[in-house]
């Protein structure tokens, strides 16, 4: 009942939000084939990880390549961090492998694991904005849709908030 009552009210106070008509018209087709896409590496990610774990050697592999590489290695491990959190690819292995490899290459366990901290901070961190504009700006739209469709209390904080 008090869904309604303030549903009801959003609708009163908010006209436009009577005229918002849902439809996959509205998104375009560019969100559509990224958001396959997305949905696409997710499925591949998963079904990986369960099976040929091909993605976990070719994360050990560029492990032992950033060893050998050391200046580029870091840069490089930056980039390949950010994308994996992106990409929602567990970490873990990136972040314990970073510190040894950092290390065996730096010579020393304890300035390896310094560097390999700081890379694994910086990918993190730029990952994760990274992730926050691919949610702002590539699937927000979609989102708001799927939520406002589905529960009109959303709709009803959507339009207060604007």
């Amino acid at each position: 009942m008090v869904t309604n009552s303030v549903t009801q009210s959003a609708n009163d106070d908010y006209p436009l939000l009577q005229s918002y008509h849902h439809s996959s018209e509205s998104l375009p087709s560019k969100k559509k084939v990224l958001g396959i896409a997305i949905l696409a590496v997710f499925t591949v990610i998963i079904t990986d990880s369960i099976t040929s774990k091909h993605i976990q050697s070719t994360f050990q592999s560029f492990l032992e390549w950033t060893a050998n590489n050391l200046l580029v290695g870091f840069f490089a491990y930056i980039a390949v961090y950010a994308l994996a959190t992106i990409l929602f690819v567990p970490g873990s292995i990136l972040t314990l492998g970073g510190g040894f490899i950092f290390g065996h290459a730096a010579g020393s366990l304890w300035v390896g694991v310094l560097i390999g901290s700081g890379a694994v901070f910086i990918g993190a961190s730029l990952g994760a904005i990274g992730s926050f504009l691919v949610g702002r700006y590539l699937v927000r739209d979609w989102v708001e849709n799927f939520l406002v469709q589905k529960y009109p209390l959303v709709r009803a904080l959507d339009g207060a908030i604007e």
